[in-house]
Order: C-alpha cells, then sequence, then structure tokens
C-alpha cells in the first residue's frame, strides 16, 4: 500500500504555512489596530497603600472617557474593592476643566453623587485635599449609614458620570489622571483619585489614594502570546523546508 511520507507530510504543512502566513500577519495586525483604538483611552488604577492612612484597603479600577459632542461626555468607573476585609464606600477624582454639570447616569444603587453643584473643590478627602466629582454610599465622601452599603470585598461596582460642558470633545481619560487635588496639610499635589474604606473587621477604615497600574489588559497579552507563536511556527516550518531540501518519499 502507497504510504505518504512523513516528509511530504510536512511539506504540505509548509506549503499551508507559507498560504496562510500573510493571512495570519494582517489578522494579527488588524487585531492590535481594534485594541489599540479601543482600549487607547482606557485606565487602569490600582491603590496607592503605601500611601493610605491605615494600610488595610486596595481597589483596582477602570477609567474610560468618551465624549458624543463637545458639550457632552461621560466617564466610565469600573472599580473593584480587592482588600481581603471591608467595603469601599466612596471614591473620588477631579473635573480637568469644562464639566459644568455632572449626573450619575449608573451606578449601584446604595451610592449617590458627590461634588455638586459646583463640582469644583467641593469633596473634602482629607488628609488627600480637595477633590471634584464622586460617588458615595453618603452625603460625603467620609460616608454614612451602615459600611454594608458599600462594595465588599471582591465586590465591583459600574458607575457612568455623564458631563455637560464645553470643550468636552478636547477631553481625554489621561486628563483626569493628571488633574490634581488641592493639596491637604502636609500633602503636595499628586492625587488625582481616592478611594474610602470603612466597616473592617473587627473595626479600622482606609483612605487610599490611586497610583497607574503597570499591567497590561490581558487581551493585549493573549493576542500577542498567539500571534508570537503562529509568526515563529511559521519561521521554524520554514527553517525545516530549507534544511529537508527535495528528498524523494519512500513507499513501504
Amino acid at each position: 500500500m502507497r504510504v505518504l511520507c512523513k516528509v511530504s507530510k510536512l511539506r504540505l504543512a509548509m506549503e499551508a504555512m507559507r498560504t496562510f502566513l500573510p493571512v495570519i500577519a494582517a489578522t494579527c495586525c488588524i487585531l492590535f489596530a481594534k485594541i489599540d483604538s479601543a482600549s487607547a483611552d482606557l485606565i487602569v488604577l490600582v491603590g496607592d497603600t503605601a500611601n493610605s492612612t491605615s494600610g488595610l484597603g486596595d481597589f483596582e479600577a477602570k477609567l474610560e472617557y468618551s465624549f458624543s459632542s463637545s458639550t457632552e461626555g461621560s466617564l466610565m468607573v469600573e472599580i473593584k474593592n480587592t482588600a481581603s476585609d471591608g467595603f469601599l464606600t466612596a471614591f473620588a477624582f477631579n473635573n480637568p476643566g469644562g464639566i459644568s454639570s455632572v449626573v450619575l447616569g449608573m451606578a449601584p444603587v446604595t451610592f449617590q453623587l458627590l461634588g455638586g453643584p459646583t463640582f469644583n473643590n467641593s469633596i473634602i478627602a482629607a488628609p488627600f485635599g480637595l477633590f471634584d466629582i464622586g460617588a458615595s454610599t453618603g452625603i460625603n465622601w467620609e460616608g454614612g449609614g451602615p459600611p454594608s452599603n458599600g462594595l465588599g470585598a471582591g465586590a465591583t461596582g459600574i458607575f457612568r458620570f455623564d458631563f455637560t460642558g464645553s470643550g468636552l470633545d478636547g477631553l481625554a481619560t489621561s486628563d483626569f489622571i493628571s488633574a490634581f487635588a488641592i493639596p491637604g496639610e502636609g500633602q503636595v499635589a499628586t492625587h488625582f483619585f481616592v478611594a474610602r474604606f470603612r466597616g473592617f473587621s473587627p473595626s479600622g477604615s482606609d483612605k487610599v489614594p490611586a497610583a497607574l497600574s503597570a499591567v497590561p489588559e490581558p487581551p493585549t497579552w493573549l493576542i500577542f502570546a498567539l500571534c508570537a507563536g503562529l509568526v515563529l511556527g511559521g519561521y521554524s516550518l520554514h527553517r525545516w523546508r530549507c534544511r529537508i531540501g527535495p528528498y524523494p518519499c519512500h513507499y513501504g
């Protein structure tokens, strides 16, 4: 019986790779372009626990700004309580300029908008300074009511702040992390986002400023690894083809 030899099978694989490698490369470029355009304005924050007031709380937050016109824009904030205990009961950030009014268009039912009516240095977040816009389970950033109204350990809340103003089509997410709070006593103007924690067991609370995350979003890594593996696989097959040469098939 005629049997296709291993060399012939390898040649078929190499021919297929040579045919599809340009398609794979083009697809990878398109995927990276889409990720870049989709996440270019997505910024990930983490808790700067080294500078928190008690060393108990921690969080991760994803910020993404978009606009529909020069007078309307929105900031999405997805924030997760990554502490092992306690409740995240408030957070605040700053007005980068041009925002005159804010509506909390989406939030967990126990949270309310902070900062009105001026949205200008109206949120006292001691010791980190005065902030402009935020959300809380109480009427102020310090909190109010039971801590359990906040986000428990491991819980995530999604918030949408809807803005009106002028020049909002000129803003980007990066503008929100370069708008610093009016510093408190003994502080410097480096804080752009701060979270409040209460209800730690058996007792305790915390105030945690933010820092930029240095870790890329997982989808970017996954697509990079996939594309790199395919390209390297194609290169390896190409080298094998050069080494094998025009060997004849054997039949058995």
